[in-house]
């Protein structure tokens, strides 16, 4: 009897240890000790099924594992010998998969790849979690099993627990808040960069009181970080949590690059320990938005000849949510007509919006009229808004402009004589390939 008792429980505890446990990736150790880069995979369970999260783990240079002859070593005179800060970083919706390996693409690993004096610097052990490609890391067992990953590495590695942080882009940056329901308190920072906004109410609950700093950076002219990551500073300091918000003047949705290569975004994350106050002399929001200043830069440029060609066009009209990319503005000859203005929406979601304010004239009859056309291989579709309401919407592609080209006329009439707001907005449709939209004339015209 006390044979079967035994083996019960051991059984128990095996399937306890199935269910959350690490092995090595493709054949590689389990349990590596080696400084550098490692491939390795974490075991969970969710709603009863066994699932699997593929993860990067790096440890620097000066890593020993404890007790070994390399550990009495000294460590070089930039990084510590242990315990060690760690760092979790999420990548973007693009490095989704199985395999660890394509977070290299992007992120900190690869911008650290660019930078190696920035690398041999690091003196943190890094943990990369993979975002399985059937997930988002806003999901419930996402953000579960991102939190169970950080304390076993905790456990199995010497790990400073008061000098633990997160960082993501994009999708990772939401991934960041998704783990702030659950990790609480065992983060000292938590450093979303271009997140969309995510259950402010409960975020801001769940990190009320632990003493955890947020450090949030967005672009002015990106739709996916602004205005929600305003709406998450606001709903955290409500709750009393400390808030560095820095918004990037110009600055769109390719801003982490700039944050991952410098060791001044480091050396800002090791200042915070968890439960002390945040250090005195830290960078502000103006240092913070400085460090993307090149690309600021350069975004305002680009946006500021956009807006000049639009004129050309379609005068006193202005653009946004636009795409900072690609064969934008005004062409002398494009699709086969002359003197046309090409725009493109920023990302799927968030039509790219041509408007103004204008006093319309008055008359029996007044049209808002579009000379318009989409790219030979696209698709898009075409939404007018008057004062923020939709009058029209309909698709640009083969069945209605086979030419390439069409003529769409509004009617205004209702509003003849009144000051109007106009919008007219470029969505993207199915694979969001070839969605240009080819604006020859937007006019409006009354009897």
């Amino acid at each position: 009897m006390r044979l079967v008792t035994a083996l019960v429980v051991l059984l128990a505890v095996s399937l306890a240890w199935a269910d959350e446990a690490i092995t090595g990736y493709a054949g590689d150790p389990s349990d590596p000790q080696a400084p550098g880069y490692h491939k390795l995979v974490y075991h969970y369970t969710h709603d009863g099924k066994k699932r699997e999260m593929a993860f990067l783990l790096y440890l620097p240079e000066s890593y020993a594992a404890p007790g070994s002859s390399a550990a009495t070593q000294p460590a070089p005179a930039s990084q510590p010998s242990g315990p060690y800060p760690m760092l979790v970083f999420m990548s973007g919706l693009g490095e989704r998969g199985s395999d660890p390996q394509m977070l290299h693409s992007s992120g900190v690993p690869r911008e650290l790849r660019n930078a190696p004096e920035v690398l041999q610097w690091m003196p943190m052990i890094m943990v990369g979690p993979q975002c399985p490609a059937d997930a988002r890391y806003e999901d419930e067992h996402i953000g579960r099993a991102i939190t169970g990953l950080i304390d076993e590495i905790s456990k199995r590695y010497p790990v400073d627990q008061d000098r633990r942080y997160i960082t993501g882009f994009s999708m990772g940056g939401t991934g960041c808040w998704s783990v702030a329901r659950y990790a609480k308190d065992r983060l000292a920072v938590y450093a979303p960069i271009v997140p969309r906004v995510f259950q402010p109410e409960v975020v801001s609950e769940a990190l009320a009181g632990t003493g955890a700093t947020c450090l949030v950076i967005s672009g002015e002219v990106d739709p996916k970080s602004e205005p929600g990551s305003s709406v998450m500073a606001k709903a955290l300091r409500e709750r009393g949590v400390d808030v560095v918000y820095a918004m990037v003047p110009s600055g769109d949705h390719n801003l982490w690059p700039w944050y991952f290569r410098d060791k001044s975004f480091y050396e800002w994350l090791l200042s915070h320990r968890r439960g002390s106050n945040p250090p005195a002399d830290r960078m502000d929001e103006k240092a913070i938005i400085a460090m993307a200043s090149e690309r600021s830069n350069r975004n305002e440029e680009y946006l500021r000849k956009l807006h000049d060609d639009l004129q050309k066009v379609a005068p006193w009209w202005q653009i946004d949510n636009t795409a900072i990319r690609g064969a934008q503005g005004f062409r002398r000859r494009a699709n086969g007509r002359e003197n046309v203005f090409v725009s493109l929406p920023y990302f799927y979601e968030t039509p790219c919006r041509l408007q103004t304010t204008t006093t319309l004239p008055t008359g029996n009859e007044v049209k808002l009229r579009l000379v318009v056309g989409r790219h030979p291989e696209g698709d898009w579709r075409l939404i007018v808004r008057v004062n923020e309401q939709e009058v029209l919407t309909t698709p640009m592609d083969k069945q209605t402009a086979p030419d390439n080209w069409r003529i769409v006329e509004v009617d205004l009439t209702r509003w003849a004589g009144q000051e109007v707001r106009l919008q007219v907005c470029q969505a993207a449709m199915n694979a969001f390939r070839n969605e240009h939209a080819y604006w020859q004339k937007i006019e409006i015209v009354s009897d």
